[in-house]
């Protein structure tokens, strides 16, 4: 049976994208497991999918001191904090990689999980580095999802892909140690955007073909473009009924969440944020999350949810507020509904500028500056009949795509042509 490792060392954002691919692995007779936080260990086995964890390592703990430090506020606050942040799970990580692909045919992985291609040259088996945003495959048309910034000149969209090579290639320093213990002499490349790759190894980038349509006529042969592997709903997946209750007794809700590594939230950003929904008299359907760091009450017309499937509740929704996540705005995007974004950080800010450029949400909220007017602005644009008229034409086509399928497919068609250039 073919065997595919998958790794991802991100946020539930980024676990939950490869569990969709991971459904589609199986379906087609593959045997996959996905190597993540341990923190989701319990959420892939509830989907029927093999989880492995690397030992003492849990992201809710990791990112609370990556807030406090800053570490991810911009790349020079990650080099700072190396030492402290990275440098101590790097042993760990290479082991619990190992383990997890010993036997795979091919590994599928983020960059995030730096070991995977290291451990994929060792085991000898065909390595896809995927990332859910343009970031590892350098290209003059789109910026660094990751290093992007408001108001950043398109002719430095280069030197952002040149600062995450920068970052792979410090990975590559750390785990140096560990290539001599594995016996891999040959110069290691970690699949970054300056410098070829080895030749079983392919760049896929995974993003909503309503932001990227089309590969950049820039991209080297080994850059691939699928759409994002949106969310698969489980066959018995209902809605809670409490929340059913809540929708079926008025008009559609705002939906506000602003994802799982939000540890920080501004109280008076979502005040204002309650405040000028009911103000208009609108409900609002609020993440439990979220809730807990309102000084006061939410307010009767409100409703609190906890983890609820995105794809149930958005097409139930009059707008989805959220934080700019990949997977976040994709299920927003195919339930066709407005969206108002608040990004904070990485990749967020340029999914927040390519929606509103794009017409399906207003100019981006800026976290701990918000005031009563831009929420009113923000409202006035996503509630209106012609912005809920261009999300539903907007959904159309994406739904006519299974980037988890496509993905699925891509990955076993890996294994086949590294097989046949073997023979």
């Amino acid at each position: 049976m073919t065997k595919v490792s998958i790794q991802t060392l991100g946020s539930f954002g980024d676990v939950m994208p490869f569990v969709s691919v991971a459904h589609y692995l199986k379906e087609m007779g593959a045997d996959v497991s996905i190597l993540s936080p341990s923190d989701y260990s319990g959420a892939i086995e509830a989907r029927g999918i093999k989880a492995k964890a690397v030992e003492d390592f849990t992201l809710a703990a990791w990112d609370k001191e990556a807030e406090q430090r800053g570490t991810l506020k911009n790349p020079l606050n990650f080099f700072r904090d190396w030492d402290e942040m990275v440098a101590p799970y790097v042993d760990r990580t290479v082991e619990a990689s190992l383990k997890a692909a010993e036997g795979a045919d091919i590994i599928l992985a983020n960059s995030i999980c730096a070991p995977a291609q290291m451990v994929a040259e060792y085991y000898d088996i065909p390595f896809i580095l995927n990332a859910h945003q343009p970031a590892i495959s350098a290209t003059r048309v789109y910026p660094c999802a990751m290093l992007w910034k408001p108001g950043m000149p398109s002719f430095l969209h280069k030197a952002g892909y040149a600062m995450v090579w920068g970052a792979q290639r410090a990975m590559e320093k750390a785990l140096s140690g560990h290539r001599r213990k594995l016996g891999l002499r040959a110069p290691h490349n970690l699949g970054a955007s300056r410098g070829k790759p080895r030749t079983d190894m392919v760049r896929l980038t995974t993003v909503s073909p309503f932001l990227i349509p089309d590969a950049p006529s820039d991209w080297q042969p080994y850059d691939v473009l699928k759409p994002y592997p949106s969310l698969v709903r489980g066959e018995s997946a209902v809605l809670p009924p409490g929340v059913e209750a809540f929708l079926q007794a008025g008009e559609p809700p705002v939906f506000i969440g602003l994802g799982s590594m939000d540890v920080e939230a501004y109280a008076s950003d979502l005040r204002v944020i309650l405040d000028t929904i009911t103000g208009r008299g609108r409900r609002a359907i609020l993440s439990a999350g979220l809730a807990k760091k309102l000084d006061g009450p939410v307010g009767d017309q409100h409703f609190i949810v906890g983890q609820v499937p995105h794809d149930l509740i958005f097409p139930r929704c009059s707008a989805i507020l959220h934080h700019g996540g990949a997977g976040t705005l994709d299920t927003a995007l195919r339930a066709g509904v407005p969206q108002i974004v608040m990004p904070r950080h990485l990749d967020q800010f340029w999914h927040a500028d390519a929606l509103w450029k794009s017409g399906v949400a207003p100019k981006l909220l800026k976290r701990g500056q918000v005031a009563h007017a831009d929420i009113e602005t923000a409202l006035a644009f996503a509630l209106s009949a012609e912005a809920r008229a261009f999300a539903k034409q907007v959904a159309e086509p994406l739904l006519t795509r299974n980037g988890a399928k496509e993905i699925a497919e891509f990955t076993l068609s890996r294994i086949r042509s590294g097989r046949q250039s073997a023979r």
